[in-house]
């Protein structure tokens, strides 16, 4: 009898802070897919990855980039997504890239 084991794929939420350039490190890291708000609205990022969590680690260069604004981007940012952002008084467009670090 053979077995074949096969790792399991999942979509992870990781929190972003309000910064131009931050880096996140996350475990078998697949592909980063979309930006926007989580159901209690913090400003978040969603990637397809590994979920054995002994994968290794993959840092993720993420870059928010306010409305008129200077986009400091390399040729490998990947669009994720524009978001509206901030509190019913102050609300923010913020334009979400990432690469992988090298």
């Amino acid at each position: 009898m053979v077995y074949i084991c096969y790792s399991m794929k999942t979509i992870h939420r990781y929190p972003l802070q309000a910064e131009d350039v931050q880096e996140i490190e996350i475990p078998g890291l697949i592909r980063p897919l979309s930006a926007g708000l989580d159901p209690k609205g913090e400003l978040s990022i969603w990637a397809y990855r590994e979920s054995d969590e002994k994968s290794k680690p993959v840092t993720l260069v993420v870059t928010c980039i306010l409305t008129g604004h200077e986009a400091k981007l390399t040729k490998n940012d990947k669009f994720l997504g524009t978001v509206l952002w901030g509190s019913v008084m102050n609300k923010f467009v913020i334009h979400v890239h990432a690469r992988t670090a090298k």
